[in-house]
């Protein structure tokens, strides 16, 4: 698969919200954030010297030179000003792997503690990859000119003190974690690819298990983002996604969708959530 650079990352986020499951209970939602403001948010953060984190009204969002209009998330938090989020920003252009990255924490409250989560939970977020409209196709559907690397990483039941990013694992992890990338190259790699899961530490080179051959293009990311995706088909790309990460006995389910399309399973029953 053919990687793809670019001198900036720009990733929206709305919508976050965690869930209490129970066996014999409706869900109750026991935080909910909505990014109005850094101020009242209760989400603290890990980041690199080369990363920048700003709450901003992603409907009319400066983004470099570029204006972007993005539409609601779907899941905006009843309460919470329309149309805001948070922007995670990073340039690619002279910093390592490490400073490329923005981490977001849950906290028991505004510039409180990281929050602790035990027994069943769901954390749900939405979010909206960036790519360059100067990203182009191939005859046979690749990315081939320099546009993006952008992905979103997740966790969960870990304690990173040092930020943690798709290239930069090495053993600062624990628990389950994973990422979804909008490259849509299709062809398995050490790193992860497309879409990547991994269950306590791991080294910077070996992912646990990745999504992204020919066959899982048809099986998880069609289904999911849809084959009519721009620029690149069949990728969570300038669209919003809803992600849905539920702990369940000790175990963790992993999907994505689009917004307006039925959620896929990516990964089921991972061992390792705490």
């Amino acid at each position: 698969m053919k990687k793809l650079r670019h001198s900036a990352t720009a990733i929206a986020i709305a919508a976050f919200s965690l869930l209490s499951l129970s066996a014999r209970l409706p869900a109750t939602e026991f935080m909910a954030e909505g990014f109005d403001s850094q101020q009242t948010a209760h989400i603290g953060l890990n980041n690199g010297v080369d990363a920048t984190v700003a709450y901003v009204d992603y409907t009319n969002m400066l983004v470099g030179a570029t204006t972007h209009h993005i539409p609601e998330a779907p899941r905006q938090i009843a309460g919470s000003l329309p149309g805001h989020g948070v922007l995670l920003k990073m340039s690619y252009a002279g910093a390592t792997a490490n400073e490329r990255i923005a981490n977001l924490i849950a906290l028991d409250d505004a510039g409180g503690s990281r929050l602790t989560l035990t027994d069943n939970y769901r954390l749900r977020f939405d979010f909206y990859l960036r790519v360059s409209p100067l990203v182009t196709l191939s005859a046979v559907g690749t990315p081939t000119q320099a546009g993006t690397t952008e992905d979103l990483v997740w966790g969960v039941g870990y304690q990173a003190t040092s930020p943690m990013g798709r290239l930069f694992r090495s053993s600062r992890g624990s628990g389950v974690w994973g990422h979804l990338a909008t490259e849509g190259g299709y062809g398995a790699t050490t790193t992860g690819g497309d879409a990547g899961l991994w269950v306590g530490a791991a080294t910077n080179a070996a992912g646990g298990r990745s999504i992204e051959t020919e066959a899982d293009r048809t099986a998880f990311f069609t289904p999911a983002f849809g084959a009519d995706a721009t620029p690149v088909p069949n990728c969570p790309a300038n669209q919003w996604v809803e992600a849905d990460i539920t702990v369940g006995a000790g175990k963790v389910t992993v999907e994505y969708g689009a917004a307006g399309r039925t959620k896929t399973k990516f990964y089921e029953n991972i061992s390792g959530g705490s």
